[in-house]
């Protein structure tokens, strides 16, 4: 079997998804290949798109979140958005990529690439290719109610409801979490991860990631949890590909020896168990590389939209704390550091809530799909 896998550019979930799916169709002896969908069209495009979503959320958060609010209200099971009508104009380039490699199953880690297969659908294409849509945030995100993939893959079983009520077919809808890297689920333990990263077995330990590009006033949070605690502990900050936020903790914090600086690392799950307490803000993939994981979490505030949905359900279902800020924030991470039984509570409802073979159940799925729909294969 030949997967494709569809991704976009805005922030690193959508890929990390797609990564980890890559992984687990790998794993199975299939091929498989993780494309940018609007640089199918043109990768000037893709840049500025990828661009002008970063500096918003970055810079005026608060207007992402009205534009969030805006495309939920337009958002309507009655009428296609917006959105799938500028997708059908690209959808032909999907088309003739799919066509030229000959793949097998489609995968669509963001509603760009799924509003395009959901418009080939609609046009006859693709009727014997099972195109499969994952949602990568803990709620029904606006327009999804367009989506026609020949499954649906949601995070969780308690958002069922919600997902039936935007509209969405229930046969279509399957709970089966988000995809992440075996790493996060069949990682390494806590003694092993700290003697592998040289970190200091009797030392509490915070981590504190901003996301792939380091979103946060992380200095803020770094000084706040120096305030709160009053015994010596070990800060671990992943600031991604921020180099400007790198530099100014580096400024300010300059030869502190509690504070370990880390770039864009690729061992973001040894880190994870190596750690006491994770500050992270509520993205979907790296809430769920957490809760996979197993790691105690603190969620800083979101970014208005998705994000503020996924941190009110893990704070609903006690995978994380969340936190107003860096006051609050540090609070709740000292809380975490020096309670065993809260850090248990929170392991025991996060192994309760987790769906660590994601991944792998995707690949199955994909699997069991193709063989229904091409019986001649």
């Amino acid at each position: 079997m030949k997967a494709l896998i569809l991704s976009c550019n805005t922030g690193g979930g959508h890929n990390a998804a797609g990564h980890a799916l890559k992984e687990a169709f790998e794993d199975a002896g299939h091929r498989c290949d993780v494309v940018d969908t609007i640089a199918l069209t043109n990768q000037k495009v893709s840049d500025f798109v990828s661009d002008a979503y970063l500096n918003m959320v970055n810079r005026v958060p608060e207007a992402f979140g009205m534009a969030y609010n805006l495309w939920g209200n337009m958002s309507s099971e009655k009428r296609k958005s917006p959105l799938y009508y500028m997708r059908k104009l690209d959808s032909k380039n999907i088309l003739r990529l799919v066509e030229r490699e000959r793949y097998d199953v489609i995968l669509a880690t963001h509603i760009i690439a799924a509003e395009s297969l959901t418009a080939l659908k609609k046009d006859d294409f693709l009727q014997t290719t099972p195109c499969i849509y994952i949602n990568t945030d803990y709620t029904c995100v606006p327009f999804e109610e367009d989506i026609n993939c020949d499954r649906i893959i949601i995070p969780h079983r308690d958002l069922l409801e919600e997902f039936l009520d935007h509209g969405l077919a229930a046969e279509k809808l399957l709970p089966l979490g988000i995809p992440v890297k075996k790493t996060f689920s069949k990682g390494i333990g806590r003694t092993e991860a700290r003697a592998a990263l040289e970190i200091p077995e009797d030392m509490p330990m915070v981590l504190m990631m901003g996301g792939s590009m380091g979103f946060g006033n992380l200095p803020k949070y770094t000084a706040a949890l120096k305030k709160v605690f009053d015994h010596p502990f070990l800060l671990y900050i992943i600031c991604g590909n921020n180099e400007d936020m790198r530099a100014a903790l580096q400024k300010r914090f300059e030869g502190d020896p509690s504070i370990r600086l880390v770039g864009y690392t690729d061992r973001v799950s040894d880190y994870m168990a190596a750690c006491d307490v994770l500050l992270s803000k509520p993205g979907g993939l790296s809430s769920t590389e957490a809760l996979v994981s197993g790691t105690p979490l603190v969620h800083t505030p979101p970014i208005p939209g998705c994000e503020t949905a996924n941190a009110e359900f893990f704070d609903a279902h006690g995978l994380s704390y969340a936190a107003g800020g860096p006051e609050e924030a540090a609070e709740k991470a000292r809380l975490l550091c020096d309670d065993p039984a809260a850090r248990e509570r929170m392991k025991n409802a996060q192994k309760e809530n987790a769906y660590g073979s994601c991944a792998l159940d995707i690949v199955l799925l994909s699997e069991q799909l193709l063989s229904k729909m091409r019986p001649d294969r």
